[in-house]
């Protein structure tokens, strides 16, 4: 995981979203892939809520961008980032819950 730093991107105007990536890695790479998801013991997907099983096998990452991005320009950038000259795939969620900038009204 890597977290960033949410008072420095907040405090400097930013938007401070928390991105879920889940890696998919090719057959080439079968063995990485089995130990990066410890044996697949405790598997999820972006997609699932998280409410049964934690998200071991995804990592989560800290992105400050402009405020006026949205969560879905967040995760349009990071899919379109992390899929150039790469063997590994990946499903980028962005929940816009986990998004925040300094003026929006807290809920």
């Amino acid at each position: 995981n890597q977290l960033g730093d949410y008072d420095q991107c907040v405090g400097a105007g930013g938007r401070y979203c928390l991105a879920t990536v889940d890696l998919h890695l090719p057959l080439s790479l079968t063995s990485l892939d089995t130990q990066l998801h410890a044996h697949y013991a405790m598997t999820s997907t972006v997609q699932d809520p998280g409410h049964r099983l934690p998200k071991f096998s995804l990592v989560h990452w800290g992105v400050c961008v402009p405020a006026v991005c949205s969560p879905g320009d967040v995760q349009q950038a990071l899919t379109h980032v992390l899929g150039l000259r790469s063997e590994v795939t990946t499903t980028v969620g962005v929940d816009p819950d986990l998004c925040h900038h300094t003026a929006d009204p807290l809920t």
